[in-house]
């Protein structure tokens, strides 16, 4: 009984929220409600409580619908959130649809791809067959039925059972009995069939229904298909069999008859918003037309009476009642007001009360368990012993290679090249043990000659003992075993373009070898004025063949192989990481190419291996990404992860291309494998028990903090911190290579906000790592029901203080006065100016501004070289003036105008930076994020710093000079410990972490930190080797007696670390992004900016555009 109770009281909460929030929540989301009650009966089974009741998290639940769980999707028709994507191809052209068989003669022309449908299973309410299991327990058990009662209940269920029974096996038979195989659909591949009956379509079985006397042109057949499409997409056929179900377990409950009933209006609404989803707004009047012309078929009286008594299948018009059918066109003709805060409120709402009436569904933290996997690490760098030499001028320059395994030994090369009387170049292979420390050394400077001018490419072992060297003159071959040095034997080959493999024209090195089915094959890189790639093939009588794979692959040029390995007894393949991560098969004994495409590879996507390592004697491939090293099985068709980078404390941003080297059960070697920074070896060995176990866990997402990521995770006790790399942006940067800087812009801002969706999707559906890295970047992600405030946390926090931090610049970053983000680093950007006119000013309008350009910078715009760089850098600034207070957007205001309006009629962009100005710049744009950034920068233009006023953007308001964010780290609202991230965001700040961060940069300039102390220090860092190179271009320029331009020649003081000091105290603003906005004023302003359209057309545009983004959310 206290089943049938909480459900009766489950069903008035969802009716009255539906009426509360009707003009603020979607379709689906309505629809979605009635899932709380089949939920509710199937958890009561398994939670034995006085009051039951089972709850759907707020978790499962998104902006508008339900998040339904999916094993995988074979045809690729579903995103990861079970969405239908719409295809582009869609042309469902049903000219004369009909094809004639078993004598059905009116046939139709069909073009179609095949079209998935949907089925439509709308009608009563959607309950589950557990709940009669459940109360005959509980009344059993509570023993305080009456025998009568419970005979009559019995009975009522027999009874009403057999009547559906009935009318379904009636429906069943008529249905196979009249219907003709048709052809397939478009929306799903499934059947279709005709009837000989006046209906509207309708699905049945997984099969969609059609009227053979039905008239409809071939868009109407494509929207009533759709139609039906959503009813199956939404899981609807289920639904009316849990519901069927479940109006026979309550048979006695007006209530429950009530509820069937909406629940079948709302799944045709909903299905109607799915359907208007797929195929576009322009098709809503079409939409509710055709509804209309529906709504008057019915002719054969039988089998319209047999299809309304039905409950397992429905027609597309929900029967005839005048009432609904004018909600449901109103509704398609003007589109439902979405609310995202509905949304979350209902399910927040609906949540707590069904989860409070069964059990607590408080999200536990998960902690590491002993058996987990980890690993201990030695680590050391081979290029540890130069780094010292390197100064940011460049008179000494260190390149360094790690080459391998020799033995037991790791070798690396080091080529020092220096301009510094005080120090000598090295050319140098040297040895190292795995204690790190150095055991040999071979200097193959002398060796190769003095007289050779050195641009050293060096290669990893090939045929076990022999390092390759290319110079500018020869390629070298050095024997490790007789520390002999050779010229290559390709020396004497000519290659396509008729240069020699010794001449200055081209180069030749190998760069992968290895053997298949008895022939060895070389992959030779040739340094030409094309660079391209040729495979040589000896077999084992000595007959040798060589292929061009520039010709072989001509439709996909190869950029760089980054692994070669055996596919099977006659073929191999190699992997090419261009613009996309590519693998290639080639036949050895031919010498045929080709690309492995669909199945052949589906089962590495997403990997975007880095490096992947053939281990001959082992007959394993080894891959490695950001993530780990996987063992990746061509045979099997399977990519097993062996290692996860979260298994370590090592910060695996210091190996920036890993290479395995070793592998084992007990122990991982790894060499990093990129000459450009440092040479790391890395020593990993599996250890029993981990050492993090009883920590809680905790996500971050992304390697931006990884430094600080390892270093918390060994000094925490309580918290261990995983890295998730879900939103990597490795697979979309690939894609952004096409040459134009403007279409380039467009992809840039595409990924951005794909990326910026899906972090929101997973934010609402509860699934985000608890730590988000720079949501500043986005304003969708700008909202307190995804983002943590950290308000109340910094309050309580004690060492937060204006001593300590520049709260300034946090309360600067405020949204609405909440705290969603946590300032890490940050700049500017300016406009630099020395004129004298100008030196008291700090903001300009466009009118100013445009007199500014003209006259000081000689009519050449400073900031950008083109106009849609312009709007890029100034829409941040006019963005928050196109929010009214309710948060709805309109472009139609003074700032954005004015934008426009100069943008179009005033701009004038320069060909390069130097072009248009004075011989001495009088103004430049600048974006720094330290002082040393500053100083330099300003040196660049041969400016004095003391000089320098700094001048905001241009505005029609004056905003002051805003702040830049670099980094910043956010809490999801969804964690199920705020307090330990925020412990995290804690160590973040403090001195030693933001000295970390702040000193990590390449550029011995550091960057300007939220800690004051740090900030302190870096500035002092940054001062000392700006002095430094001021110091050694002055002794160039008086060495030289030459007069020196673009280069820092004036020192500056201690004085100067105060006022970037004073620079930071004044910021007010920071400057908030939004991808998709900044992607529609792009794509929206090109008709202006051509003058297609007048700005008063592209804001009308664009506020509809921008709004339906923002309601979506």
């Amino acid at each position: 009984m206290r089943t049938f109770i909480v459900a009766n009281v489950i069903v008035v909460v969802i009716l009255v929220l539906r009426r509360l929030f009707e003009k603020k929540l979607s379709n689906k989301a309505r629809y979605a409600m009635w899932l709380f009650l089949p939920l509710y009966i199937l958890l009561s089974l398994f939670v034995a409580i006085p009051v039951s009741g089972a709850a759907v998290p707020s978790s499962r639940l998104y902006a508008g619908g339900v998040r339904y769980e999916t094993n995988g999707n074979a045809d690729g028709s579903r995103d990861s959130y079970g969405n239908y994507v719409s295809r582009e191809d869609g042309s469902y052209d049903i000219a004369q649809m009909y094809i004639e068989r078993n004598e059905v003669a009116r046939s139709m022309e069909s073009e179609s791809n095949s079209v998935n449908l949907v089925e439509n299973t709308d009608d009563d309410a959607a309950l589950s067959m557990d709940e009669e299991k459940h109360e005959g327990i509980g009344m059993v058990a509570e023993g305080g039925w009456n025998y009568w009662i419970w005979l009559v209940y019995v009975v009522g269920v027999a009874v009403s059972g057999c009547f559906y029974l009935v009318k379904n096996v009636a429906f069943v038979a008529a249905v196979r009995r009249r219907r003709v195989y048709l052809c397939k659909s478009e929306f799903g591949n499934m059947n279709i069939y005709v009837l000989d009956a006046d209906l509207p379509p309708f699905l049945f079985g997984g099969s969609i229904y059609v009227s053979r006397n039905l008239r409809l042109t071939n868009e109407q057949m494509r929207l009533a298909l759709c139609h039906e499409y959503c009813h199956f997409k939404h899981g609807d056929t289920l639904w009316n069999i849990v519901k069927c179900i479940f109006v026979v377990l309550m048979w006695f409950d007006p209530l429950i008859y009530f509820a069937s009933s909406e629940v079948e209006k709302d799944a045709e609404l909903a299905a109607d918003e799915a359907a208007l989803e797929m195929l576009g707004v322009d098709n809503r009047r079409a939409y509710g037309k055709m509804l209309l012309d529906f709504s008057t078929l019915g002719g054969n009286k039988s089998f319209v009476d047999i299809v309304n008594q039905r409950v397992i299948v429905k027609s597309f018009v929900l029967g005839k009642k005048e009432s609904f059918l004018r909600t449901r066109v109103k509704r398609i003709v003007q589109g439902t007001n979405k609310s995202v805060a509905a949304t979350l409120l209902v399910a927040l709402i609906m949540t707590s009360f069904v989860g409070c009436s069964l059990f607590d569904f408080d999200k536990k933290t998960p902690e590491v368990s002993a058996e987990d996997e980890w690993y201990s690490y030695q680590a050391f760098n081979m290029k540890e012993n130069y780094k010292g030499l390197e100064n940011p001028y460049g008179s000494v320059y260190v390149m360094s290679y790690a080459l391998g395994m020799y033995g037991d030994e790791f070798v690396h090369y080091v080529d020092v090249s220096s301009s510094d009387d005080e120090i000598d170049d090295v050319k140098m292979i040297e040895f190292y043990d795995e204690s790190g420390a150095k055991t040999r050394e071979i200097d193959v400077a002398p060796l190769i000659g003095e007289y050779e001018e050195y641009y050293v490419v060096v290669d990893a072992f090939r045929e076990g003992d022999v390092i390759s060297f290319v110079t500018i003159e020869n390629v070298y071959n050095f024997e490790l075993e007789t520390s002999c040095l050779s010229v290559a034997d390709a020396g004497d080959e000519t290659n396509a373009n008729g240069g020699n493999a010794q001449g200055l024209e081209t180069l030749k090195r190998v760069e992968h070898s290895l053997s298949v089915g008895g022939v060895d094959v070389e992959f030779v890189f040739v340094s030409d004025l094309v660079n391209y790639y040729e495979v040589r093939m000896t077999d084992a009588d000595g007959n040798s063949e060589c292929v061009n794979l520039m010709e072989a692959t001509s439709d996909a040029p190869i950029y760089h192989i980054r692994g070669v390995f055996p596919y099977d007894e006659r073929n191999l393949v190699f992997v090419d990481s261009g613009s996309t991560m590519s693998y290639y098969k080639m036949d050895v004994i031919t010498g045929e190419v080709t690309k492995l495409e669909g199945d052949e590879i589906e089962f590495l996507d997403g990997c975007y291996f880095e490096n992947l390592t053939y281990f001959e004697d082992s007959d394993e491939l080894i891959g490695t990404n950001d993530t780990g090293f996987y063992r990746v099985d061509f045979d099997d068709c399977l990519v097993e992860q062996v290692f996860d980078w979260n298994w370590c404390f090592f910060d695996r941003t210091l190996i920036s291309m890993p290479q395995v080297v070793e592998i084992s059960e007990e122990r991982i070697v790894v060499m990093d494998e990129d000459s450009n920074y440092d040479s790391y070896v890395l020593i990993l060995m599996r250890e029993e028990t981990n050492p993090n176990a009883g920590k809680k866990i905790l996500t971050i997402d992304g390697t931006l903090f990884s430094s600080q990521v390892a270093a918390f995770n060994e000094i925490d006790e309580e918290y261990f911190i995983e890295i998730d790399n879900r939103y990597s942006r490795e697979g979309f940067m690939s894609s952004i290579v096409s040459g134009n800087e403007d279409d380039e812009h467009a992809m840039y801002l595409r990924m951005e906000q794909e990326i910026s969706n899906q972090i929101a999707i997973d934010l609402m559906a509860g699934e985000s790592p608890d730590i988000i890295c720079n949501a500043y970047s986005s304003s969708q992600l700008m909202n307190s029901d995804l983002l943590y405030d950290m308000s109340e946390l910094v309050s309580a926090d004690e060492s937060y203080s204006e001593e300590m931090l520049f709260t300034n610049v946090i309360e600067a970053s405020r949204v609405n006065g909440k705290l969603l983000y946590m300032p890490l680093t940050f700049g500017f950007v300016a406009i630099g100016n020395i004129n004298v006119n100008y030196a008291d000013v700090s903001s300009l309008n466009f009118e100013e501004y445009a007199e500014f350009v003209s006259s000081v910078c000689g009519g050449r715009d400073p900031i950008a070289t083109n106009r849609n760089q312009f709007v890029k850098l100034l829409t941040p600034s006019v963005i928050p003036y196109c929010f009214d207070e309710e948060g709805n957007v309109d472009f139609d205001n003074e700032a954005f105008r004015a934008l426009m309006e100069y943008a179009r009629d005033e701009f004038v962009g320069r060909a390069d930076y130097y072009s248009g100005y004075q011989e001495f710049h009088a103004a430049a744009n600048l974006r720094f994020y330290s002082l040393g950034d500053y100083l330099t920068y300003i040196s660049y233009e041969s400016w004095n710093y003391n000089n320098v006023n700094l001048i905001s953007y241009p505005h029609q308001f004056d905003t002051g000079l805003p702040v830049e964010i670099n980094s910043a780290v956010s809490i999801s609202a969804n964690t199920s410990d705020p307090e330990g991230c925020y412990r995290f965001v804690q160590y973040l700040i403090s001195t030693e972490a933001m000295l970390d961060m702040g000193m990590s940069t390449n550029n011995n300039r550091g960057i300007t930190t939220i800690n004051r102390d740090a900030f302190d220090r870096i500035s002092e860092f940054g001062l000392a080797n700006y002095n430094e190179e001021c110091e050694y271009y002055l002794q160039m320029q008086e060495d030289s007696g030459m007069s020196l331009m673009g280069v820092p020649l004036i020192p500056a003081g201690s004085e100067a670390i105060d006022n970037y000091r004073s620079l930071v105290e004044r910021c007010e603003y920071v400057n908030y992004v939004d991808q998709a906005i900044n992607l529609i004023i792009y794509e929206e302003s090109q008709p202006y900016f051509a003058e297609d359209k007048t700005l008063d057309e592209i804001i009308v545009i664009m506020n509809d555009r921008a709004q339906t983004v923002l309601d979506e959310r």
